[in-house]
C-alpha cells in the first residue's frame, strides 16, 4: 500500500474528522471547509469520495498505511518543523513537517494544492529533512561565537539580516566586523528548524530548540543560540554544508529521549 501519497487540505480535514485524530498540523494552515454546516458536510463527503477513488480509503475506512501515516503525523513523539523564505525570483516559501511516532517516520512537504506525505524509517527522518535542502558549500569563513546580552539596538537600515546580530556595546568592534562578514553575499534563502520531543510516555511535546540556516552566493552557515543562564545568550555562527544541522537534530533528539 502507499508509502507516498498526496492529500488536499480538505482531504486532510476529512481524514482527521473521520478518525478522531487531533487537528495538529503546524506549520500548515488548514481552515475548516465550508461556511455553513451543510457546506462543510458536503465538502467532507466529496473529499472522502475522492479518497476512495484513489484507493486511499475503502468504504468508511482509511487504508491502514494512510491511517498510520496521518496518526504519526498528528500525534508525534518527535516533531521537526522547517520553513524557509527564498529570495531567488520565482521561488516560493517552503514548509516541511517531519515526525516520528510508534517507530514510523513521516516526512511531509507543501505541494499545491495540499501536502505530500512520505513514510520513512524513523532513524532516517533527519536525513530526509536535511536532504530536502539544496546543496551548498560552507561559507569561506571561520566559526564565530558571540555572547550577547541586554536590550538589542534598533537594526541599521542597511542590515541584510535584521535581528541576527546583537551588539550590546556602543562601538563597532572586530567581533562585529566578523559577524557582518557572514552576511556579505546576496542572500538566497533563510530558514528555521524547530525541534520538539515527547520526553515521557503520555506527556506533551517539549520544545528542544531552534536552529537557523542561511544560504547565499557565498555558501551556507548555521546559527545556534544557547542561553548561558545569566541573562546572556551564546550565539554560534557556523559555516556548514548542512552537516551541523543534521548533527544538532540527531544529538538533541537522542539526549531528550534518554
Amino acid at each position: 500500500m502507499p508509502e507516498e501519497f498526496a492529500l488536499s487540505l480538505t482531504e486532510i480535514e476529512a481524514v482527521v474528522e473521520r478518525t478522531g485524530l487531533p487537528r495538529n498540523w503546524h506549520p500548515y494552515e488548514i481552515l475548516s471547509a465550508g461556511h455553513t454546516m451543510t457546506e462543510h458536510r458536503r465538502a467532507m463527503a466529496e473529499a472522502w469520495a475522492a479518497l476512495r477513488e484513489r484507493g486511499l480509503a475503502s468504504g468508511e475506512k482509511l487504508d491502514p498505511d494512510v491511517e498510520d501515516t496521518i496518526r504519526a503525523w498528528t500525534k508525534p513523539d518527535v516533531l521537526i518543523v522547517m520553513y524557509a523564505d527564498q529570495f531567488l525570483k520565482g521561488q516560493p516559501r517552503v514548509f516541511y513537517r517531519a515526525t516520528i511516532a510508534g517507530g514510523l517516520g513521516v516526512f511531509s512537504a507543501a505541494k499545491d494544492p495540499g501536502v505530500l506525505f512520505r513514510q520513512v524509517k524513523a532513524d532516517r527522518l533527519v536525513d530526509s529533512v536535511i536532504g530536502s535542502l539544496p546543496d551548498y558549500r560552507p561559507v569561506p569563513l571561520r566559526e564565530l561565537t558571540v555572547v550577547t546580552g541586554g536590550p538589542a539596538p534598533e537594526p541599521a537600515d542597511d542590515d541584510p539580516l535584521p535581528g541576527l546580530i546583537v551588539d550590546p556595546g556602543p562601538s563597532r568592534s572586530r567581533r562585529d566586523d566578523d559577524s557582518r562578514a557572514f552576511s556579505q553575499w546576496p542572500m538566497h534563502r533563510a530558514g528555521v528548524l524547530d525541534l520538539s520531543v515527547r520526553t515521557t510516555a503520555g506527556g506533551t511535546l517539549a520544545h528542544q530548540g531552534t536552529g537557523l540556516f542561511f544560504d547565499s552566493e557565498g555558501g551556507r552557515f548555521a546559527v545556534f543560540n544557547t542561553p548561558t543562564g545569566n541573562g546572556q545568550t551564546r550565539r554560534r555562527l557556523i559555516p556548514t554544508n548542512g552537516s551541523h544541522l543534521r548533527n544538532w537534530l540527531l544529538n538533541t533528539i537522542e539526549e531528550a529521549r534518554r
